[in-house]
């Protein structure tokens, strides 16, 4: 005699099986998209959390047309994408909180309104093609145990306090940026603990000589005791500052270095100081210093101009 299948059973194994039910390796948000829908091409979703809760992981968010779509928090590894031509406004944080050591997210055609970018966990971050205006900082890299953070063709506009602040409580961040313009924020980019920044073909612009408007546009000094950092500086225009580069701070961790290649520094009440404790900056020979009242024929510890 055959054996009768309960009917919830088979109901169970068709909602198991359903394709509904499974994450999109590509979600898509647009202006008239709407977050009770799937987010998938012809349905998207209106903003990015829903989106992102909506795509499995190593997937893929595509923006389809300009508007603002939100911040987010990402826990997993994703990439955001908008297209040339499209306008992606994020207008709150997006805040990266990876705990795998090799998960990765990017972010790719983004323009930030008012908010910026916290890296907060652990893990890779790729950065291309963002704006980012009127935030507090605009890339916050704090991490428990260090991130690598990779950023190239970023646009940061103030007038916020930090373009880029970047620390680790413990363990190194390995942080890079190609293409890098910094303008109208107090500080440009402050390099803390557990960090070693290379920047190449950069432009970091302030907003006066003033150091009550802003005070550095590239400082580098831990603040723990056995947290050296390493900065690499190349190719790059520095102008309106009251500092360019330096030390600001006279305790804290020691033995930090900073490298200095090929860079102009402009219109700044100082070029270069280290400190015999805290910073040694060596130099490659090929700096210029223009418009600049101090620090600028040879430097406060090793190197020359």
């Amino acid at each position: 005699m055959p054996r009768t299948v309960a009917p919830t059973l088979v109901l169970c194994a068709l909602l198991v099986a359903s394709p509904a039910l499974a994450l999109n390796p590509r979600s898509f948000v647009a202006s008239y998209g709407n977050d009770s829908n799937n987010c998938q091409r012809a349905t998207p979703c209106r903003v990015f959390a829903i989106a992102i809760a909506a795509t499995s992981i190593g997937g893929e968010v595509v923006v389809l047309d300009s508007a603002g779509y939100g911040g987010a928090t990402i826990t997993t590894p994703i990439t955001l994408t908008s297209p040339a031509g499209v306008l992606a406004a994020v207008n709150s944080t997006m805040t990266i909180n990876l705990a795998g050591q090799f998960d990765v997210v990017r972010l790719d055609g983004l323009s930030f309104m008012g908010s910026g970018i916290d890296v907060i966990g652990i893990g890779r971050v790729m950065l291309r093609n963002l704006r980012i205006a009127g935030a507090g900082t605009g890339i916050h890299v704090n991490s428990p145990g260090g991130a690598i953070v990779r950023g190239s063709d970023i646009d940061i506009y103030g007038p916020g306090s930090y373009g880029i602040n970047l620390t680790a409580s413990s363990g190194m961040n390995v942080v890079t940026f190609d293409r890098l313009r910094v303008e109208g924020t107090y500080m440009g980019i402050w390099v803390a603990d557990h960090t070693t920044l290379t920047v190449r073909d950069c432009t970091l612009t302030g907003r006066s000589e003033n150091s009550n408007q802003n005070y550095g546009a590239l400082l580098n000094q831990p603040t723990l005791q056995g947290s050296d950092t390493t900065v690499s500086v190349e190719n790059c225009l520095v102008s309106n500052w009251y500092t360019a580069f330096g030390s600001p701070l006279g305790s804290g961790g020691s033995g930090s270095a900073l490298f200095l290649q090929n860079n102009t520094i402009r219109a700044c009440d100082n070029g270069a100081f280290g400190h015999p404790t805290y910073l040694t900056i060596t130099s490659f020979g090929d700096n210029r210093f223009i418009e600049v009242n101090f620090y600028k024929s040879g430097f406060a510890t090793q190197g020359t101009n």
